[in-house]
């Protein structure tokens, strides 16, 4: 792991882009980190009753009391928007950030976001050779001073690693005492086995800011909704930049019943365990790939010597679609990224997979 010199090509990496597919409506989505289980009852019911002729509530009223009651924070800690990018481009511009440590691989976005905000990138690449897991002590050892704030993601988008809770302290009591902001992005935090969320740290780290989204875990990525969490102090600055009615109907009305249904989160956690497993599997039948390890419902897979952007062109004609990992900052040309799906999925996406390899 180290800080290093990289190129930043403007390249744009998206998932789900099934558009692009010969037949969209019957595609294979392998590449999207959404829910595959079906909507609660109570969201989808809330969701149908939206009505759109009206004017969304701009003060997000019962989102804020929703998100609070499930986080265990202050109203005033909460702003809401209309996604994570959107958020940290705005919390980029709010706290004035003109220089960020970003921890890669990444997204794509994250750079561009920067770039948008005149913002410097101080990247820090993951070492592949350690499975790209972090090394904390490492990280503060080199961070440097120029840095305004870290911006990373956890679970990381790209690996699907989670830094731990006690892991997460190091860094932020370090960067806590040089006046470092660190964002974190907990989009798919959700989804991981094993929940380290930094929401509870936030009473001890005032420069802790955390982004979250319902929409993938609900399985309505079509729906724009995100929120930040944060101190009092930072949050109303973040809020004061804000333009009004960020939110609209949908992503109000998802964000005001979100999370309700325990049972979901556990039947999602078991189903998770046990497609992922079968997936892991199948995916060590072929000897040349490489599986990072992960810690929710998506992995980073290394075909070898075999190109990604090959295998993608490939099982795309099949109207299979994977993430194509290669633009990734810190990543060679072999990376694809696949989420967890059902069995029966996963079955007709290793027939592919096998095939494109020969």
């Amino acid at each position: 792991m180290s800080f290093t010199e990289v190129s930043f090509e403007n390249t744009q990496v998206l998932c789900g882009n099934i558009y692009d597919a010969p037949s969209p409506e019957k595609v294979l989505d392998f590449s999207s980190n959404v829910n595959i289980l079906k909507l609660p009852a109570q969201v989808k019911k809330t969701i149908k009753s939206c009505n759109m002729s009206r004017y969304s509530d701009a003060d997000c009223r019962k989102a804020l009391k929703n998100l609070s009651a499930r986080h265990g924070v202050e109203e005033d800690c909460i702003v809401v928007d209309n996604g994570v990018c959107s958020l940290l481009s705005l919390t980029l511009k709010s706290l004035r950030i003109r220089s960020a440590t970003v921890v890669m691989p990444c997204e794509t976005v994250y750079k561009n976001i920067c770039r948008m905000n005149t913002c410097d990138i101080i990247p820090y690449v993951l070492s592949e050779r350690q499975n790209f897991k972090m090394d904390c002590e490492n990280f503060v050892e080199l961070i440097t001073t120029r840095s305004d704030a870290v911006v990373m993601s956890n679970p990381c988008n790209v690996t699907g690693r989670i830094v731990s809770k006690n892991d997460m302290n190091t860094i932020l009591d370090y960067c806590q005492s040089k006046g470092i902001y660190v964002i974190v992005d907990e989009t798919y935090m959700d989804f991981a086995l094993n929940d380290q969320s930094c929401v509870g740290l936030l009473e001890k780290y005032h420069n802790l800011v955390v982004l979250r989204s319902p929409s993938e875990f609900h399985n309505l990525a079509g729906v724009n909704s995100a929120y930040a969490i944060a101190s009092k102090e930072v949050a109303e600055i973040i809020r004061e930049n804000q333009l009004p009615r960020q939110l609209d109907a949908l992503g109000n009305a998802l964000c005001a019943c979100a999370y309700k249904d325990e049972k979901y989160l556990l039947k999602t956690k078991k189903w998770i365990f046990e497609n992922k497993n079968y997936f892991v599997k199948r995916l060590k039948e072929i000897r040349d790939i490489k599986i990072i390890h992960s810690d929710c419902h998506f992995m980073l897979v290394s075909l070898g010597e075999v190109s990604a952007t090959t295998v993608y062109n490939r099982m795309l004609k099949s109207n299979i679609l994977v993430r194509d990992a290669s633009a990734f900052t810190g990543l060679d040309g072999s990376y694809i990224r696949v989420a967890v799906k059902d069995k029966k999925s996963i079955d007709r996406f290793m027939e592919e997979l096998m095939r494109c390899l020969v």
